[in-house]
């Protein structure tokens, strides 16, 4: 069962990709009476999503993702990934564990989504699946913050602050779900591409009013902190 108030979840909506979202609710069906399933990108890719054209490194990406801003946990047992949803018993109030299959899967025992605000992995995990890699680092996840970390909350909310105040007026709309997107992408450690990428999505707004004659009108905030600014990094204004 899943709740109507998924369709107003934050974490959802702070998903970098619509193919994390997609892989969230196409697993979901296949979670066992305690939520868990397999982290293994080739059981949920032959299992879930047979159909779609996901590779299995978007699908363990995607897996860092949905981890990373803690709508489940992705952990190991004796090498081998699974994946466990949070909160998934809250949720499943008409649910008769009596008549459904006893879990088979190892329970995950570390700090949950709650107790961290949204949970990342140790750098020792990795993904080792039938031969492939994929390395944490790779897919940007790192060990808990604490408050002696750089960025922590307080920080991320001030580097926002600058952000919002510095983006174009226009497109300053939907503050609230702008700070939940600027907020992911900070804790996937991507602020310092997302810099390069806000200088040079201005840069390219100067080059269509001074090279090309057109004002052109800035994207929405939100809208730009999905994936847009990626487009613009390493763009340089030259006049002419």
């Amino acid at each position: 069962m899943i709740d109507k108030r998924i369709s107003k979840s934050d974490k959802l909506a702070a998903l970098p990709h619509d193919r994390s979202r997609v892989l969230y609710f196409m697993i979901y069906p296949h979670l066992d009476v305690k939520g868990r399933y397999s982290g293994d990108p080739r059981d949920i890719k032959e299992d879930c999503c047979p159909r779609l054209s996901y590779s299995l490194k978007a699908i363990a990406e995607s897996l860092v993702e949905l981890h990373a801003v803690g709508l489940l946990v992705l952990y190991e047992v004796d090498s081998r990934p699974y994946v466990q949803y949070a909160r998934f018993e809250d949720f499943q109030a008409g649910l008769h564990t009596d008549r459904e299959a006893a879990s088979k899967i190892p329970a995950y025992s570390g700090p949950t989504p709650e107790d961290s605000g949204g949970l990342r992995t140790t750098s020792a995990l990795r993904l080792k699946i039938k031969g492939l890699r994929f390395k944490v680092k790779d897919l940007s996840i790192g060990q808990p913050k604490t408050p002696a970390d750089p960025l922590f909350e307080s920080e991320i909310e001030e580097k926002f602050k600058e952000f919002w105040t510095a983006y174009p007026r226009e497109g300053r709309l939907a503050k609230k779900e702008s700070r939940v997107k600027f907020g992911a992408l900070v804790k996937r450690g991507e602020l310092e591409e997302f810099i390069k990428g806000f200088h040079g999505y201005l840069n390219y707004l100067k080059h269509q009013k001074i090279n090309k004659g057109f004002d052109q009108t800035p994207l929405y905030a939100k809208t730009f902190l999905g994936d847009r600014w990626r487009e613009f990094v390493g763009f340089e204004f030259k006049s002419g």
